[in-house]
């Protein structure tokens, strides 16, 4: 990043949209001998040790009129001058009538009531249009983090409606795009003077949905990390600590600004120091409720070391999981602190690549000798590696451990105490002088407990010449505006696009998700027909991430696909482009059965019928194939007189694993309710509503002569568990029915509509397409894919594909099972029971049907004449196969020197496994050839 070049564009946008008002009057007097009245806007600063006589009074009688004690700590403020300070003629009382914060090294007093409402927002630019006013501590937005309290909560009157505000001086406001506090967001501070702003930046005008005012701290860079969790410890509790010091922030390590306090000081403000909280490691309810709930927060230091195994050992990926939680609180927030600044490096750029905000880096230097992350001789190598850190992270820089090496590095040191802690005295005067007159450095707070030589106090509070140097030391302010980040917010991800079929308005619903929500311009939707260029079918605006396309005409489509795509727009441009959705059309027809082969996706694949039917149809789905090695189930997720949605699901336990190819799944549809005549086979459809996991009994309107073969698929979607259908008892009158959950899960109490289709055994005919049907004996077929059951035909399938369905007439086992086709060939498949859990080892009795059909269709048609689209080697199997499952008529396996090694005709799978680990040429029939690599 080209850090110059960053800073001197923030500066032009400062100026565009700023308005920082400095005009007020300031007065200095090292002591007051008589009554003071500020009536106007005035800063009076008080430069002395003792900057008040005997019985003087200050009335503040003014809202902008600040005093100021240069050189006084604010406790030792209200011990001393409590008294001698009123608020329009009233005494003064903190958190009542006025506020008493530090001031660097010294105290502030300003007349602001505990009702002051310091931000005022407007619904349009230049401060017109309504306003509203907001006051600290509350979180303003109409959805927060669920953390949040609830009288911590406030609602956002004006969401999406603010251009412009006024921020009080001694306030930050924290403003993002979306309610919890993500999306983008800034912090606003106040510190010097009223900010105005006239124009939000594009990132927020009109967009903000989280609002949260806090009262800003004037800390100065110099703070302190410790503590002592004893009682009564000679180091003195953390407050001690920072006293002794002089410091004027503090961390613990924790979230808690309690922990490791006096007993007579827990529950009380911090008066000398601001406490800054840490996220000391990943995780962790209570932590969190304290850090979302703490009125007094301003800034959050995250984890501690994650580059450590024996820190908080957090990893990167846990780092950015967990980051959108810091984010959410609305403070300013800065990096995890780490001494690896690999780490470091890497977490930013996983923060820059999400645009998450980070303020500031927080690292740890145990700068020294060998033996420490990094290897210094001097001050000057001190800075060029802060420096470099500054550079590569384009953030100032908390340096919250450090120390002049520490018992774990090597350097030389004198064997005399006194020379040891001179030389720690000499390195402390030039590194504080180095670290305050760095404007990149914003805070740093010094380690004490590594070993003697290098402490400020040992085992007791009596400052070493090194602490003496710390705690005399006037460090600057810490914030300094000229190295403030103002976030910025780049278009890196596309949107994600999904879609649903709108039964009401019989149309195509397409949402998407988008990051980037309300920070692009609006979308661009685009249509594509059955193949043509994509055009222009709408837009949408910011914000607004959805879009209802009214249905095509299956006559239209004639077998075809509709396909979508939506495209962020910013600055009149495409940005990103989402993924590829679509739907297809299916030829059936309304007069007659129709059998056909889909190639499927995860999810549910969306298809038009070639003709509505006049009444709700009958579908059924065919057996899956193993060639995605996971067990999962199928389900027809909406059937409709026009359309229908089917495809694969996951069981539940193994939601998160990834679909690595597609699969091919037959599907017969029925026209309506009835019996069918196919040629010499007699076929039954039908409807069953409400099964349970309890069986239902179905029984047919006429027995068969003999037992027929029974499929059946659920057809409704009440349930988004994934399920089985399993039948059993099957008989001429009827079966049962059942709805199966797998073990692992409570199985909610709900009902499904199944589709049903009974046929007799024997062969038929459809449209000239062959069918037979058969059965297996009784439980033949195991739940060993090594050892599958062959199902033989008898004759061949060629033309040039076949749909098969199996469906168990049994269940013997886990009712949570699936039928699985293993091989497929052109009068053979071989079949599984796929249980889950799959240690089960039961075996089924299997019904099964074939019939041939033409190419696979729909959404997935991967029909091509590139081979290297259709052929599918698995390396782990030593198979090949074509991606749609089909017949290979003829396979010929080459040697590099063109010798025959293997020839197969009217195979859908071809088996290498024997082959040694080689280069090989594969050739399909006229297809083509294709160079595989064989490595086992």
């Amino acid at each position: 990043m080209n850090i110059r070049k960053f800073f001197s564009c923030v500066c032009v946008l400062l100026c565009t949209l700023f308005s920082v008002l400095t005009a007020k009057e300031v007065q200095v007097e090292s002591k007051l001998t008589a009554d003071k009245t500020l009536d106007s806007a005035i800063d009076l600063h008080l430069t002395g040790d003792a900057p008040l006589a005997a019985n003087v009074k200050v009335n503040l009688t003014h809202t902008d009129a600040w005093l100021f004690f240069d050189n006084v700590r604010p406790l030792a403020v209200l011990d001393t001058y409590k008294a001698s300070v009123l608020i329009d003629g009233q005494p003064f009382e903190p958190e009542k009538n006025g506020r008493i914060s530090i001031y660097k090294q010294g105290t502030v007093i300003i007349p602001y009531g505990q009702d002051i409402q310091p931000l005022e927002a407007f619904t349009e630019a230049d401060f017109k249009g309504s306003s509203a006013k907001y006051a600290p501590e509350f979180y303003y937005s109409n959805n927060p983090a669920p953390e949040v309290k609830s009288e911590m909560k406030q609602a956002l009157s004006q969401d999406n409606r603010i251009s412009s505000f006024k921020l009080k001086r001694g306030y930050m406001a924290t403003m993002a795009t979306e309610p919890d506090g993500m999306g983008y967001s800034r912090c606003f501070i106040a510190d010097d003077a009223d900010l105005e702003i006239r124009e939000l930046p594009a990132e927020l005008n009109g967009k903000v949905s989280f609002i949260r005012v806090f009262q800003w701290e004037w800390a100065s860079k110099k703070g302190w990390v410790g503590g002592n969790s004893q009682t009564n410890p000679p180091e003195g509790y953390l407050e001690d600590q920072a006293d002794v010091t002089n410091s004027t922030w503090v961390y613990s390590w924790g979230a808690n600004a309690d922990w490791c306090r006096g007993p007579e000081n827990k529950g009380t403000l911090w008066r000398n120091q601001e406490f800054v909280p840490e996220k000391w490691g990943y995780g962790g309810e209570s932590d969190w409720s304290v850090l979302f709930n703490d009125k007094r927060l301003t800034h959050l230091l995250s984890y501690n070391e994650p580059d450590h195994s024996e820190q908080s050992n957090v990893s990167v990926s846990q780092a950015i999981k967990e980051w959108p939680k810091h984010l959410q609180t609305g403070m300013r927030v800065g990096s995890p602190a780490t001494t690896d600044f690999g780490w470091l490096y890497d977490f930013m750029s996983e923060c820059n690549k999400r645009n998450y905000r980070v303020d500031y880096v927080a690292i740890h230097a145990y700068w020294g000798g060998s033996g420490g992350s990094v290897v210094v001789s001097s001050v000057k190598d001190w800075y060029n590696k802060l420096k470099e850190v500054h550079e590569k992270t384009g953030r100032p820089l908390w340096i919250t451990e450090w120390n002049n090496g520490a018992n774990w590095t090597h350097e030389t040191w004198p064997s005399d105490k006194a020379a040891q802690q001179e030389k720690q005295r000499l390195f402390m005067t030039e590194i504080l002088a180095m670290m305050d007159t760095c404007k990149f450095i914003e805070r740093y707070s010094v380690y004490n407990w590594v070993e003697e030589k290098r402490s400020l106090f040992w085992q007791n509070l009596n400052l070493t010449p090194a602490g003496k140097v710390y705690a005399n030391f006037n460090a600057e302010m810490a914030f300094d505006r000229s190295t403030e980040v103002i976030p910025t917010w780049t278009v890196r991800e596309a949107p994600v696009l999904s879609y649903q079929y709108d039964k009401e308005q019989n149309g195509i619903m397409l949402r998407w998700e988008d990051v980037n929500n309300e920070l692009v311009d609006g979308y661009l939707v685009e249509r594509s027909v059955n193949g043509s260029t994509y055009t222009e079918i709408g837009r949408t605006e910011s914000g607004q991430v959805s879009y209802i396309d009214p249905l095509i005409s299956a006559s239209l489509l004639n077998g075809g696909e509709v396909k979508y795509r939506v495209s962020s727009l910013l600055g009149g441009k495409v940005k990103k482009m989402s993924n590829i959705i679509q739907y297809g059309a299916l030829n059936s027809l309304a007069s007659q059965p129709f059998f056909g082969r889909s190639i499927t996706s995860v999810g549910q694949s969306f298809y038009l019928f070639g003709e509505e039917y006049t009444e709700k149809p009958v579908m059924v789905l065919g057996a899956q194939t193993y060639r995605m090695r996971t067990p999962m189930t199928t389900r027809i997720g909406s059937l409709t007189q026009g359309a229908c949605e089917f495809g694969p699901m996951l069981w539940d336990y193994n939601k998160n694993q990834t679909f690595v190819s597609k699969d091919t799944l037959g599907y017969m549809i029925f026209p309506k309710t009835g019996t069918y005549q196919l040629g010499g086979i007699t076929a039954r459809a039908g409807h069953v509503a409400g099964v349970t996991e309890n069986a239902v009994k179905v029984f047919f309107d006429t027995p068969f002569d003999e037992v027929p073969v029974v499929f059946c698929s659920q057809v409704t979607g009440n349930s988004a568990l994934p399920t089985a259908i399993r039948v059993r008892n099957v008989t001429r009158e009827g079966f049962e029915v059942l709805l199966a959950f797998e073990e692992s899960v409570a199985a909610p109490v709900v009902a499904e509509d199944v589709c049903y289709v009974a046929m007799t055994q024997g062969e038929g005919l459809l449209n000239g397409h062959r069918i037979q049907v058969g059965c297996t004996e009784d439980a033949a077929v195991t739940s060993s894919s090594r050892t599958p059951f062959q199902i033989w035909y008898g004759k061949n399938y060629y033309a040039p594909y076949y749909a098969f369905f199996g469906a168990m007439q049994s269940l013997y086992g886990s009712p949570a099972a699936n039928l699985r086709v293993l091989n497929k060939g052109a009068n053979t498949i071989d079949v599984f029971v796929d249980y889950t859990p799959s240690s089960r080892t039961e075996s089924e009795t299997v019904g099964w049907c074939v019939m041939e059909t033409g190419n696979a269709t729909g959404i997935y048609d991967t029909q091509t004449d590139d081979i290297t689209r259709m052929l599918v080697y698995d390396n782990g199997n030593g198979k090949i196969c074509l991606l749609n499952g089909g017949i290979m008529p003829k396979i010929d396996v080459y040697s590099v020197t063109g010798q025959l090694l293997l020839s197969r005709t009217t195979v859908d799978v071809l088996d290498i496994s024997n082959l040694p680990a080689a280069i090989y040429l594969v050739r399909v029939g006229n297809l083509g050839s294709l160079k595989i690599v064989k490595s086992n």
